[in-house]
């Protein structure tokens, strides 16, 4: 399928499309029959699947009219089965089906978004619903009102009357609907990373998607989660109502996500990803969100994060990024001299060059925009002080520091 991208150069008429074979090879008896090794090892169709690719092609040549008859075959496969492994497979053939659309250009940026919108919005009620209370009748509550109360902590587990246990596990038929979810959220994230929102003016269309976003912050799905935060931190950079209107909440989650999963020593999983992405969104909540102003506390917290990122190196250059955007804002805490003192010592006694120019940058921003008054007298005491510094790069950046501030300082402060 791979070889056929050079060829196919019009788009696929409607009739062409027939992902029910793809599906019979994925989850079909042909899927069965490929999980056996001796199938496998004897018949060479069998040792490989071009079905994901297939998906991916078809994505790629369809017209905006297909995109429904595209997904709907996978959709009654998230209702109808709750297999591992068939979920897994339907998430990789969205993947696959995400690479081929945000490459078609047959179906205008307006149509994807307007579909990204449509598989959202139908799936999140069924993601956030909740199980409505039967009204009971009178008799029903004087029976309930007068049953006896059970004193056995632990249930017995239910049995027929031949002494068989029945019981089964709970399966809901909203189990699987956080992957549709995550489907729109994955082909709005891709149109916005490979720059397809950039030719025109798309703010109606991503408007509508934020209220939706903003409600899956919370979502018990990590990767969910994940995505949403990857999608607002480039929303956040657009100027828009449901912005402004759900900036307080928006923030209030971000925050509360740091807290429940930013631990020292995360440095690999879905939830360091999570924190990443965290750090990233807020960065960008601080620096361009100019309509909203983060409390004290949360300043305070972001500096406590920071001041412990700085020193580790999976999320230096997140906390470097974070720091010079709360340094634009000229956001002022009483803990910020004291890590700002960290962040120059970093700038010299660090191992790695561009750590050592990353906190340069950092403490320059920080001594050119703030009024430190007599303050500043002592932190050039500091750089002075380390031109005797034992190694060679330290002294270096040192020099680096000092010839940044003479060059670009205002001669009254000098």
């Amino acid at each position: 399928t791979l070889e056929l991208r050079p060829v196919i150069s019009q788009q696929l008429p409607e009739y062409v499309l027939r992902p029910q074979v793809c599906q019979k090879d994925l989850f079909g008896s042909l899927a069965e029959e490929k999980e056996v090794v001796k199938i496998a090892r004897n018949v060479q169709e069998a040792r490989s699947t071009k079905s994901f690719h297939t998906f991916s092609l078809l994505a790629q040549f369809i017209s905006d009219s297909c995109l429904t008859d595209l997904l709907l075959p996978l959709k009654q496969i998230l209702t109808s089965s709750f297999s591992h492994k068939t979920i897994s497979r339907v998430s990789e053939c969205l993947r696959h089906v995400v690479m081929g659309l945000t490459d078609n250009t047959f179906v205008s940026v307006e149509s994807l978004l307007i579909f990204t919108y449509g598989v959202t919005s139908d799936s999140i009620p069924e993601l956030t619903s909740t199980i409505k209370k039967q009204e009971l009748t009178p008799t029903q509550r004087e029976k309930l009102s007068r049953r006896q109360v059970d004193t056995f902590i632990i249930p017995a587990a239910p049995r027929t009357r031949y002494g068989a246990i029945t019981a089964t596990a709970k399966v809901s038929t909203n189990t699987n609907a956080h992957i549709l979810v995550e489907f729109g959220l994955r082909l709005f994230h891709t149109l916005l990373k490979k720059e397809r929102l950039r030719s025109g003016d798309y703010r109606g269309f991503v408007d509508p998607l934020v209220p939706m976003i903003t409600n899956c912050l919370n979502a018990p799905q990590v990767k969910l989660a994940t995505l949403c935060i990857q999608c607002l931190s480039w929303v956040l950079k657009m100027d828009l109502p449901s912005i402004r209107a759900n900036v307080d909440s928006i923030s209030s989650s971000l925050f509360a996500l740091l807290h429940k999963y930013a631990v020292a020593g995360l440095s690999k999983g879905d939830n360091f990803s999570l924190v990443v992405a965290t750090f990233k969104a807020v960065t960008v909540l601080v620096r361009d969100v100019k309509s909203h102003n983060i409390s004290e506390d949360q300043l305070k917290t972001l500096l406590l994060y920071a001041e412990q990122d700085i020193h580790d190196h999976s999320r230096q250059a997140t906390a470097f990024s974070l720091l010079k955007a709360i340094l634009s804002r000229k956001l002022v805490v009483p803990e910020m001299g004291e890590v700002m003192n960290k962040v120059a010592v970093l700038s010299v006694t660090s191992e790695l060059g561009h750590v050592r120019m990353q906190a340069r940058q950092v403490f320059h921003q920080f001594l050119m925009d703030y009024p430190l008054g007599k303050k500043l007298t002592k932190h050039l005491g500091f750089l002075m002080s380390q031109l005797n510094y034992e190694l060679k790069p330290g002294r270096e950046s040192v020099l680096e520091t000092i010839h940044t501030i003479v060059t670009t300082f205002p001669l009254v402060n000098l």
